[in-house]
């Protein structure tokens, strides 16, 4: 990919065999995504392993999967990390928008925000990486780092491109000594098996990549 990195879809418990050296948890649709780590058995086994120390990059939806609380409904996920988020805290879709703002450690970055969640709590021990109009949208805690936003959008290359991979180091752990390890990715928009009780070729809905509005920098009140 664009970080010359090794990585490989996991879409069943078989694909987490082979060593990996960090995880992403993307964007997509955080409930369905809860449901089928359940449904394929590969829920525990991959909290086990981010419990362990593996490295994670969560983002949008994946950034659900880690919080320890979800405003408004009592199901949690991953739980691993001390944050309570806010699901499409920015609105439908069409409220989906283009910002920068400041990374910590790295300076100021292009963020897109699609059906974007972002955090009302930062626990004890987590550290708030970035804010965008006052609200939480970067976090990170020991091995994981959760992001609101999109990093592989906004310019070529994403998130790594643009801030330089070493400076990127400190921040997101994924990005440590990446040449030569092995990323697992979640399936964003693969998943095709179905979930007990349901229709065959059952699958969760992904929404378009757009439209959204051009949002220069964080809104002024």
């Amino acid at each position: 990919g664009r970080l010359d990195v090794p990585c490989k879809e996991i879409r069943q418990r078989g694909d987490l065999e082979e060593p990996l050296d960090g995880l992403i948890l993307p964007g997509g649709e955080s409930t369905v995504q809860g449901k089928l780590l359940r449904a394929l058995g590969l829920f525990e086994p991959m909290r086990e392993m981010i419990q362990s120390g593996l490295p994670v990059l969560a983002t949008c939806a994946g950034m659900i999967l880690l919080a320890g609380e979800i405003e408004g409904q009592s199901t949690r996920h991953f739980a691993t990390m001390p944050m309570t988020v806010r699901r499409n805290a920015y609105g439908r879709q069409l409220g989906s928008f283009h910002a920068e703002a400041e990374f910590a450690n790295v300076g100021k970055i292009p963020m897109t925000f699609i059906r974007a969640p972002y955090v009302t709590r930062v626990g004890e021990g987590a550290l708030t990486l970035a804010k965008v109009d006052g609200h939480v949208v970067a976090v990170r805690f020991k091995n994981q780092v959760a992001l609101s936003f999109h990093p592989e959008c906004g310019c070529t290359g994403g998130l790594w491109a643009c801030a330089g991979k070493e400076r990127l180091k400190w921040s997101v752990r994924l990005c440590a000594e990446l040449q030569g390890k092995t990323i697992g990715v979640i399936s964003r928009d693969g998943w095709r098996h179905p979930l007990p009780g349901s229709k065959a070729g059952t699958r969760g809905k992904r929404g378009s990549e757009g439209p959204w509005v051009e949002r220069p920098g964080p809104r002024r009140s």
